[in-house]
């Protein structure tokens, strides 16, 4: 990790590290291990920065080398040396377990980040369900990761639902763990709260695309709202009728960028909008194009 900083103000050292969101564990790893420098020589602290200084700050983050490496495709949308922006393929796990050890998200970045020769961490900042596709941002060390994580990033879904719902609305329904399953949720009165909301883009007879947008981010919240007013997505084995691939997908993330502090926006549609809807109907890019300005 390299961050360079112009100084715009007299200010303690310490005070201006957690002004930019660098955490006391993080401050604590720079101190011991790292390297600070101001104007290109090192400097303690407890130094008062100066208007005009220029701050550098770099520190090699311990490398987790126990994930497994996977040489498969990886379709990355933006990357710097602090983060990635990625499209999650459906079917693909996240995270290495026991039944996803040989293929899995974070195996695909070890493999791209050992074939580029750029090492890094990975932190997975919004994760995605197994059967879910679309955008995830992942952070390349700790720092990042606290500071991604620290602040909401703005996410958009768009899923092919069953049936035709009310135009518009919003769904507040609270979502606990079903009582003896390890994966399925339920709506229960005593659950977390659980607030989304959707708008239908396009129908057929029998199926609607709908854009939903999370007010809070509880596991399966969009499968289990949609199919609690009876609307599931197409495809969904836990909550719906199952029968193909999940037409649920994460196409917008935006985020302000942890350093530079710019807006950073990313919108990934997926191929099954080319689909048909029905036989006599389609959905397709020009649809969600027109209904979202683009």
């Amino acid at each position: 990790m390299r961050l360079e900083y112009q100084i715009d103000r007299e200010v303690v050292l310490s005070e201006f590290l957690r002004s930019c969101g660098i955490s006391r564990r993080m401050g604590k790893k720079i101190k011991s291990w790292g390297q600070v420098m101001v104007n290109g020589e090192p400097v303690c602290f407890n130094a008062v920065l100066q208007p005009g200084d220029i701050l550098t700050i770099a520190y090699q983050e311990v490398i987790n080398d126990k994930i497994p490496p996977a040489p498969f495709s990886l379709n990355i949308i933006y990357e710097d040396e602090w983060l990635l922006v990625i499209s999650k393929p459906a079917d693909l796990s996240v995270q290495p377990s026991r039944k996803h050890r040989d293929d899995n998200l974070a195996s695909r970045i070890a493999h791209y980040y050992q074939q580029t020769g750029r090492p890094g961490n990975i932190h997975i900042v919004n994760r995605l369900d197994y059967a879910t596709s679309g955008l995830l941002s992942v952070a390349r060390d700790g720092n990042t990761h606290h500071l991604l994580a620290s602040q909401p990033q703005e996410k958009r879904y768009l899923a092919v639902v069953k049936g035709l719902p009310a135009p518009a609305g919003i769904i507040n329904r609270p979502i606990a763990r079903e009582p003896g399953s390890a994966i399925k949720r339920e709506i229960s009165a005593d659950g977390a709260p659980a607030v989304t909301e959707y708008r239908v883009l396009s129908a057929g007879r029998k199926r609607a695309l709908v854009e939903l947008a999370l007010m809070t981010g509880r596991t399966h919240q969009i499968r289990l709202h949609m199919a609690s007013i009876d609307h599931p997505v197409i495809g969904d084995r836990l909550y719906g009728e199952g029968g193909e691939r999940l037409l649920l997908h994460a196409y917008y993330l935006a985020f302000d960028h942890p350093y530079t502090g710019r807006r950073m926006e990313f919108v990934d549609y997926p191929n099954w909008y080319e689909n048909d809807i029905e036989n006599d109907q389609k959905l397709c890019y020009n649809d969600c194009k027109n209904n979202n300005g683009g």
